[in-house]
């Protein structure tokens, strides 16, 4: 079923509904229901009738999608990082089903979490038999008091993953069992650990076989390495037949090996992996030159997912940077700095001082504080991560898009002997993942440091602006922010829009602004709303009386 389209050429739709009626009219199967709403009630009367027609069609659906008409309007209302702005889905209340809780089990993750699950007398539940539910952690049990044996209320999250919505007390016989979380792995009987910032408990032997399965899913899925052919089975029968301990052991696998080991068990049969051992082998070695972003998701880091590890990567030459990475260490310096400034403001109307004398020692501190956050941070800017707000506030503020936990959990695992075999084991295998080719960010490049929102209608489409505006130093940001420079305003923006930014302190140029820009030249055209360079932290004298923020 077709109901929106990729790149398109040598036609023109100008409204979505016209789209559909097109593509029904040349033969293809699109959605059987659409309304065309003039305003939100209408809107919410369409949500209405559909959820009352929800299980008359063929499949199963979760929701209504709201749609902008105007397919010229989707390019100036961007998307963001996940979703189209131009869209927007309203999710009806998930269907539930009652049954019973029969038995509670445990699952082990890649980094050692175990997460107990639901096993359940099996029910029907919108469209398919639910028999498990995930329980997520004991504070999720204790906060539901769920027990073993008690009638419950499942429902589908997002009408698609099974979780217990609420026990029914009510029907409880005394017969029903609390559950506690055991104190050794259920697959490898090592020490459980929890700890105190944590609501996950851990096994704690990274030799686990299920942490191994785990990890070796994980470093061959689509968005890390995309090693074909490795999925769930082949990769426990991997560690079974201890062919694969740590997921770099597959670069040590032969052909005649893949071809022999077998998959299945007992029960269901076994079969010769066969042909995929060439499929498998062609990725491996396609996977040695796969850029620093893909390898750095792929080593399983806490806290570093998809978006995370291109950010890191991106300020970063190769892999083996990262242990030791410089960026990273002012990233984590930043958050104690800020912290130790807020501790010792002297405006604090939380933490106020009890004399004078207790007040200009705190403004010292705080002044050094400030000076040495103003140095951290312009290493941040030089390096591409991070973007300075403009002004004469103290402490200055910067934004970095590599956040603290990242920073940490990077640098923790780089540190840890299971990270320091991985990168000798890297080197043994002549595999040093690079960035991804990029313009270099120079301190003095056009836009360094520099941040940007685009909106409106402009001379080109906005992600070759975007592009523009990155490889001249800058950063591109989905919405105006007290953290944005600039907003490039193109035709049909609204007044409001405009309004907003310039509230917040934000620059409002025009496109040729832009290209003045980009160009290292001044817009005359803009000048009037140019901000004045904020002065460098070290260049602030101490008894300067700068406006002092209040953090807490």
């Amino acid at each position: 079923m077709l109901y929106a389209t990729g790149a398109v050429k040598g036609a023109t739709f100008p409204t979505h509904s016209g789209l559909l009626q097109r593509l029904a009219g040349w033969g293809f199967r699109t959605p059987p229901w659409l309304r065309l709403c003039v305003d939100i009630q209408a809107v919410l009367a369409a949500i209405d009738e559909l959820e009352a027609l929800r299980h008359t069609f063929p499949f199963e659906i979760d929701g209504a999608v709201v749609k902008v008409n105007r397919r010229d309007l989707y390019e100036r209302l961007g998307s963001t990082a996940k979703s189209p702005r131009w869209a927007r889905a309203f999710k009806y209340e998930p269907e539930r089903a009652e049954t019973r809780i029969w038995k509670i089990t445990v699952q082990v993750g890649r980094t050692g979490v175990l997460t107990p699950v639901a096993e359940l007398e099996p029910v029907l539940l919108a469209g398919s038999e639910i028999a498990r539910a995930t329980l997520h952690n004991a504070d999720e049990i204790a906060r539901k008091d769920i027990r073993v044996g008690d009638r419950v209320w499942v429902v589908k999250a997002g009408d698609v993953i099974p979780a217990i919505e609420s026990v029914l007390t009510e029907k409880r016989s005394g017969e029903e069992c609390a559950f506690t979380m055991p104190e050794t792995c259920p697959e490898c009987g090592g020490p459980v650990a929890r700890q105190s910032e944590e609501v996950a408990h851990r096994c704690i032997n990274p030799a686990c076989p299920a942490q191994r399965v785990c990890r070796l899913q994980h470093f061959a899925s689509r968005d890390a390495l995309d090693i074909r052919a490795i999925g769930g089975k082949v990769a426990e029968a991997l560690v079974a037949q201890e062919l694969v301990q740590d997921p770099l052991d597959l670069f040590a696998l032969t052909l005649p090996q893949l071809e022999a080991f077998r998959i299945g068990d007992e029960t269901s049969g076994t079969r010769r992996f066969g042909k995929n051992a060439q499929t498998a082998l062609e990725a491996l070695d396609a996977a040695r030159t796969l850029p620093l972003d893909r390898w750095l998701f792929a080593t399983g880091i806490p806290n570093v997912g998809v978006t995370v590890a291109e950010q890191i990567a991106a300020a970063h030459a190769r892999f083996s940077d990262l242990a030791a990475s410089p960026i990273l260490h002012a990233v984590l310096r930043l958050a104690e700095l800020y912290d130790e400034a807020a501790a010792v403001n002297p405006r604090s109307t939380l933490n106020r001082p009890k004399d004078d004398a207790e007040r200009d020692a705190r403004q010292a501190r705080f002044n050094r504080v400030c000076g040495e956050i103003g140095v951290t941070g312009d290493q941040l800017v030089a390096a591409g991560v991070a973007a300075k707000t403009p002004g004469s506030a103290l402490p200055p503020l910067y934004s970095s898009v590599i956040k603290t936990e990242a920073a940490r959990s990077v640098l923790a695992y780089f540190s840890s002997d299971y990270g320091q075999r991985y990168l000798a084991r890297l080197r043994e295998l002549g595999i040093d993942p690079q960035a991804k080719a990029r313009p270099q960010r120079a301190a003095d490049a056009p836009l360094a440091g520099m941040t940007f929102v685009l909106t409106g209608t402009l001379t080109q489409p906005r992600a070759l602006t975007a592009e523009q505006i990155k490889a001249a130093g800058g950063i591109v940001q989905d919405a105006v922010t007290k953290q944005t420079r600039y907003l490039v305003a193109g035709e049909n923006v609204g007044a409001t829009k405009i309004s907003k930014a310039r509230s917040l302190g934000t620059t409002v140029i025009d496109e040729a602004g832009l290209l003045a820009l980009l160009a290292g030249t001044a817009s005359a055209a803009n000048a009037p709303d140019t901000p004045r360079a904020a002065p460098k932290a070290a260049d602030v004298p101490l008894a300067t009386p700068y406006q002092q923020q209040e953090l807490f």
